[in-house]
Parts: C-alpha cells; structure tokens; sequence
C-alpha cells in the first residue's frame, strides 16, 4: 500500500520491538494535498489485534485501508472526493502491538516449523524459553494503568506497552487525539458469552452495571424518538 500511494501512506517501526524480538509497526494515511497543516488535522488511532487470539482486526485492517485508499486517492480508479476531504481533515493511525500472539498462529510461520498453529492471546514469553506458541507471555491489555486492571509486573512493563505510551504521548503532543479504539475480534463462540465490564467487580456489581447502561441506552433512544 505505502508503495502504490507513498504520497498517502507512512508505513513505520515505533518501539524496540516485542518481548520476542518482531518489530513494532504503525501506519499513517492522510492527505498529502491538504491545506491544513499536519499539526491542525484530528487524530483517529485505532490498535488492531491486542490479544492475538482475536485477528480479525489485525487482519482485517489492511484491507479496510486498501479500501480507503482506492476510494481517496485521485490517481486511483474509483476515487471518491467525499473520502479524500476526510483524510483532507484527518489522521488515520493504526498500530499493531501484539506480532508474537498473532504469529503464533500465523499459517507460514506454522508451515515453515515455527509455530503451533495456536493464535495466543498474550505476547511472547521472551526470547529465552521461545514458548510465545502458547501464549506464557503477558495479557497486554491488562497492561492500562487504570483501577481495577490486573497488572502483573505493573502498568506498561512490558516492550509493547511501553512503546505504545511512549508513542501515544508523542502523537499527543503533535496533535489532537479526536477519537481512539481498540478493535479485538471474536473466537470461537464468543458471541454466546456476556462480555462483563473489566476491574474486579463480584458478579452483581458488574450485572447491574449492564442492565444500568441497558437502560440508560433504552432512555436515551426514546429521548430521541422525536
């Protein structure tokens, strides 16, 4: 992509890398023909795939951009002036901060001996007991430093989250983050679970959080009505 539109595209390292040594990637897509300058454009960051057992994002993510881009780049066949005043405005920055979990599972890293074809929700156990196939590393969403996370060895103490705060401080001193996301990806059956809100709540408080923003949503959709 960064070759067919290099105008549009910044295609980079961030980081030392991940406990098991692969590289740290983001991608930037904006427009390079803007009269806005770079520091007055909004920021959209999305992270792709933190848990590498739920690769729909991360996988899903270059297409969605090869989309956007053949949709916003005039030399490209079909493109479309609504999406290139977009990104006229905007900063697309996607980041990729769990490689070891995702290619775990990744089908040429199994062919070629590397893996057991088990996708891990976790980072890599580090380089010295190579056991990143069965996902012994660190849960890095549960690296926030936010109350009621299960930290581990502490907030941002592993490679990838330290390189993510480090890179999310920078972003925000260039610019304003408008809008940020995380996009996870479903497994097996997942869709059958109740996804209950994170920090350590008994069961009846995480409950009556859900039916509280059930009914929230409920009273907020009939505000609308009108």
């Amino acid at each position: 992509l960064e070759a067919d539109h290099p105008d549009w595209v910044t295609f980079e390292e961030f980081g030392d890398g991940s406990a098991d040594g692969n590289p740290l990637y983001y991608v930037e897509v904006t427009s390079p023909d803007s009269e806005i300058p770079l520091a007055e454009r909004k920021i959209v960051l999305v992270n792709q795939s933190i848990h590498g057992n739920e690769p729909g994002g991360r996988e899903g993510a270059p297409r969605y951009l090869e989309d956007l881009l053949l949709g916003a780049d005039p030399a490209a066949e079909g493109g479309d002036e609504t999406r290139a005043a977009l990104l006229d405005r905007v900063r697309l920055i996607q980041t990729f901060i769990n490689p070891d979990g995702w290619t775990a599972g990744d089908h040429d890293h199994v062919q070629t001996g590397g893996g057991t074809y088990l996708w891990a929700r976790q980072n890599g156990a580090g380089p010295a007991t190579g056991a990143s196939d069965f996902g012994l590393g660190t849960d890095l969403n549960r690296q926030a430093p936010w109350r009621g996370i299960s930290h581990g060895d502490g907030p941002v103490s592993e490679p990838e989250s330290i390189a993510f705060a480090e890179f999310v401080t920078q972003l925000k001193q260039q610019g304003d983050i408008q809008a940020s996301v995380d996009i996870h990806g479903e497994i097996t059956d997942a869709a059958a679970w109740v996804m209950l809100s994170s920090g350590q709540f008994d069961l009846d408080g995480a409950m009556n959080q859900r039916y509280h923003g059930e009914d929230l949503a409920v009273d907020v959709e009939a505000a609308l009505q009108d």
